[in-house]
């Protein structure tokens, strides 16, 4: 005869304070996630089964997915699960045991974003923007709770990181890059904090091209070049923010991709030169040529195509005769 469900919690949570019991004895961090994780994934099936009918399928993938998921010490991204099915399935009514399994504060916690399609998605057209959405929230998420998992003592800096990586995240489109300055003793997390972030938002983590780890003693030793300093790193991510530009926005060109990010990197890096920098793109109308302009211009000014800066020619328009070379050269010099 199989026990009463309400035997067997009192079992698995007396089982659970002996085993946390000996964890801490032995000082094993790793042997007390492994045991909260294996309770977590034993909680979350008898609530399943207790309060779930009729979706066995759903049931079975759900905690073979959890499971494994929750077994996994250091995951390198987030489990998502898309729930599909009629008005009065059991969808929301599963995210809800779950999230109540897994966090405290159930859908009220920080860490659980539920989305309801005909609420958070209504326009068909819009679909992209809504990807992109999702994507930065949960990268956001993520970060969150990294931060929560590994860092401790710094609840000031956790708060401010979070609040300027969620704004700067929620912007699809942001004209500058996001500069994070930490400063403290050696010690107090400086560098283990950026490396939560690189590797939450970036696959390669502080491996990426898009990130750049500056260290005072390091880069910057020495305090009358500072003005020096200041317009390197900033040449230095424009140049970053127009690769990551390029490559969000740019397909099928990749050859022209690569010459113009090291010619403008070449030109960027040169504190003083000498003349300017002239790019000439050539191709077939609807190749991309006028779009990259406009990449480099918003990426390199604040005004874009609007600045002073900024000439924009196209040859059909500008130079339509080709008798008047000659004259063409000459006012544009």
């Amino acid at each position: 005869m199989a026990a009463p469900p309400t035997f067997y919690s009192l079992l698995v949570a007396s089982l659970y304070d002996g085993l946390i019991y000996r964890a801490f004895q032995h000082n094993d961090a790793l042997a007390q996630r492994g045991v909260a994780q294996m309770m977590k994934a034993t909680a979350l099936q008898v609530d399943l089964e207790q309060k779930l009918f009729g979706q066995h399928l759903a049931k079975e993938v759900i905690l073979k997915a959890l499971k494994s998921f929750m077994s996994n010490q250091d995951p390198k991204k987030a489990l998502t699960l898309s729930l599909h099915g009629w008005t009065g399935t059991g969808k929301n009514f599963i995210s809800k045991i779950i999230a109540e399994q897994v966090y405290k504060q159930g859908l009220n916690s920080k860490c659980v974003h539920l989305f309801v399609s005909a609420m958070h998605f209504p326009h068909d057209d819009h679909i992209p923007k809504y990807k992109r959405g999702v994507a930065q929230m949960m990268k956001a998420t993520a970060l969150q709770v990294d931060l929560e998992q590994k860092l401790f003592g710094q609840h000031l800096a956790k708060e401010v990181i979070l609040k300027a990586l969620k704004s700067f995240m929620s912007n699809q489109d942001p004209k500058k890059a996001l500069t994070l300055s930490l400063h403290g003793w050696t010690g107090t997390g400086k560098n283990f904090i950026s490396k939560i972030i690189a590797e939450q938002v970036y696959k390669q983590g502080l491996n990426s091209k898009c990130v750049h780890l500056f260290v005072s003693a390091m880069h910057f030793p020495h305090d009358d070049h500072i003005p020096k300093y200041k317009r390197g790193v900033a040449q230095m991510m424009k140049a970053t923010a127009l690769q990551v530009d390029l490559e969000q926005k740019l397909f099928g060109q990749h050859l022209a991709k690569e010459v113009i990010l090291k010619a403008l990197k070449s030109f960027m890096s040169n504190q003083d030169p000498k003349k300017a920098l002239t790019l000439s793109l050539h191709g077939w109308t609807g190749t991309g040529k006028n779009f990259i302009s406009k990449i480099i211009a918003e990426q390199v000014y604040k005004q874009g195509l609007n600045s002073k800066c900024v000439h924009l020619f196209v040859s059909a328009m500008h130079f339509p005769h080709d008798d008047h070379i000659p004259k063409y050269k000459g006012s544009m010099v």
